[in-house]
């Protein structure tokens, strides 16, 4: 904010919000409203122009470019050759919005290539291939000792509750994943 009275007034604004929420909220828990989302706020876009600026860190004077090249063209072709290990990769991130005076600033963002990022990707992809084999593979052999209806009943009911949560929640997490990469 550009001083004081203004970091101010931009706050009781907001306080001013968040307590118009609260209270609609807590109303419709108690049952004495009923909450609305009018279609105009979801749609209004916003009015602020947003400028982003930023510069990735230096690699550093060790690394001779012919090996970051070497290395590019290993991520994006493997072929299985030794290279060097991945240099950090760290940015400096300044964004600005003119016309509502805001300001933020990243010193030191720390990120992940993208092909590194598939790589552990696919491998990560083999594992859970591998568990899922290995599950289904189990439960054929249960059901191999388990024949008749009266055996069926002995099973735990605590190990498919067990199974179902982790398949419900290897199931987010790969959705989860899968929208991220996507």
């Amino acid at each position: 904010m550009p001083n004081d009275a203004a970091f101010t007034l931009a706050a009781a604004a907001l306080k001013d919000q968040y307590q118009q929420r609260i209270n609609t909220i807590e109303g419709a828990i108690s049952g004495l409203k009923r909450l609305e989302y009018p279609e105009s706020t979801l749609s209004e876009s916003s009015s602020c122009h947003y400028q982003m600026y930023m510069q990735l860190g230096a690699v550093g004077p060790h690394v001779r470019s012919t090996l970051l090249k070497d290395l590019e063209k290993e991520w994006a072709a493997p072929q299985g050759i030794s290279t060097i290990k991945a240099p950090h990769l760290n940015s400096t991130l300044f964004l600005y919005s003119p016309n509502c005076r805001l300001t933020l600033g990243v010193k030191k963002a720390e990120g992940v290539k993208r092909e590194k990022f598939y790589a552990k990707a696919v491998n990560y992809a083999g594992m859970a291939g591998t568990l899922a084999f290995f599950q289904v593979f189990l439960l054929v052999r249960q059901m191999e000792y388990t024949p008749t209806p009266s055996s069926v009943s002995k099973v735990s009911y605590w190990t498919i509750a067990i199974q179902v949560f982790i398949d419900s929640y290897l199931c987010m997490l790969h959705l989860t994943t899968g929208v991220l990469v996507g």
